[in-house]
């Protein structure tokens, strides 16, 4: 009887060693999601900007072709 439970505990050792290294490896998950959070939400930010400065330089570029457009238009007019 003495070594089933020396057997017992043994197996209760190993599983509450296996416990503790999943607590440490769901820690890390954790750690590691907060940090890859971070950073998504820092590149959605970042790409927000981008696609304003987009839009920006997209608004300018038609203003400059109109502006070419009536240069050009202006340029036949007078010749």
């Amino acid at each position: 009887m003495r070594i089933k439970l020396d057997k017992e505990r043994e197996k209760l050792k190993y599983v509450d060693e296996k416990l503790v290294a999943m607590e440490k490896h769901k820690d890390q998950i954790d750690a590691n999601n907060t940090a890859l959070n971070r950073t998504n939400m820092l590149l959605i930010e970042k790409m927000t900007k981008t696609n304003e400065q987009i839009d920006k330089a997209a608004a300018h570029a038609r203003i400059i072709r109109i502006k070419a457009q009536n240069v050009g238009g202006d340029i036949i007019r007078y010749r």
